[in-house]
């Protein structure tokens, strides 16, 4: 938890997102201007949290420590392309989307921001059956206990399925604030029309994400039925 313990330190978190940052942006040489409109935007970015960053302090769910989307872009970027960092993450939900059906690998995607390609947008990467279930989630009713000390629970399904698309995630999911146990890492997306070689700046860039295989791995905070 090094990492963690300094983005929570005072003027940590914006070295680490300037650092970040920079290395999105790779200029040949580092100039006056560019620094100073890099340290305008790191500061943009990390006020926009200040409610998750006090939120956090009084959620139980982060006692162990909760980062934000702008920790957990900072981190990935830091750490490197080929490298997963395990945590627990604290966002609100502000855009989404899927793949397109003839990609080899088909995800389900939520954003910390409505623009997915800003940097300090979190992505999270939705196996279709992982969110099929989120979107169903089974319903919990408790019976009276047969003998004192005995609790009985059942497991029903919803009356009405919810169909798996777009429109049903965001209804669901849409300012939404979410507590994401997971690895984050940077994936390097192609831009159409290009080779998309991995690392050149003008055939793709990279995108923070962290992947979701369980419904386990999400909490919906203010939600009784969340999975």
């Amino acid at each position: 938890m090094q990492t963690y313990r300094l983005l929570t330190m005072d003027g940590g978190l914006r070295a680490v997102a300037m650092f970040a940052l920079a290395l999105v942006e790779a200029p040949a040489a580092p100039d006056s201007g560019r620094i100073s409109r890099l340290e305008r935007q790191v500061e943009q970015i990390v006020e926009a949290e200040a409610d998750l960053r006090a939120a956090r302090s009084d959620l139980p769910e982060c006692e162990i420590g909760c980062l934000t989307p702008t920790e957990a872009v900072a981190i990935a970027f830091s750490t490197g392309a080929d490298q997963r960092v395990k945590g627990r993450f604290l966002l609100d939900i502000r855009g989404g989307g899927a793949s397109r059906r003839d990609d080899p690998e088909r995800w389900y995607f939520l954003n910390s921001e409505q623009d997915y390609r800003v940097f300090g947008s979190l992505t999270l990467a939705f196996e279709p059956e992982t969110m099929r279930q989120l979107l169903n989630p089974p319903r919990v009713i408790l019976r009276d206990p047969l003998e004192e000390g005995d609790i009985i629970v059942e497991r029903e399904r919803p009356r009405k399925r919810v169909s798996l698309n777009v429109s049903n995630m965001m209804d669901k999911f849409r300012n939404r604030r979410l507590i994401i146990d997971g690895e984050v890492g940077l994936r390097w997306i192609s831009y159409i029309g290009t080779s998309g070689r991995e690392g050149v700046r003008d055939e793709g860039y990279y995108q923070v994400w962290v992947r979701i295989a369980s419904p386990d791995q999400v909490t919906i905070l203010g939600d009784d039925e969340a999975a």
